[in-house]
């Protein structure tokens, strides 16, 4: 699985568009689904009635725990996507950073007791010699 920024950023704004699309439809339902009016003034018209408020009650319940629990993802994802962009940030300052000491010849590979220009010390061994070629007579 691969995570940037934008595609937080993005999964951020679709779910809040869906958000609010939900908190909407939720909120237009709300009187019609609790408040049933029985269809007639006999005892099992208000019972069914009954029913369904209570059902609708219930939904708004669940749906209103459902809206928490989506907000507290939403912060989440939005507070992760920020940090991933602080992070990322750092990174490109701190390699930026890196790469100019780099080029400014600041810092370098190196070799312990080895000057930085590659030549030897003062006072160190000098590399063996090849040994010298005789000519040959025949």
């Amino acid at each position: 699985m691969r995570v940037t920024t934008e595609a937080l950023t993005a999964a951020a704004s679709d779910l809040s568009g869906i958000g609010a699309a939900t908190s909407a439809a939720n909120a237009a339902a709300k009187l019609p689904t609790a408040a049933i009016v029985p269809a007639a003034a006999d005892e099992i018209s208000g019972a069914v009635a009954a029913a369904f408020s209570a059902q609708g009650q219930q939904w708004q319940q669940v749906s209103a725990a459902a809206q928490d629990l989506y907000q507290r993802f939403l912060l989440l994802l939005q507070d992760s996507a920020a940090a991933y962009q602080e992070a990322e940030s750092d990174i490109a300052r701190w390699l930026g950073g890196l790469g100019s000491l780099f080029m400014s010849g600041a810092v370098g590979p190196t070799v312990p007791g080895v000057p930085s220009d590659g030549s030897q010390p003062a006072g160190s061994p000098q590399p063996p010699q090849p040994p010298p070629t005789l000519p040959l007579t025949g």
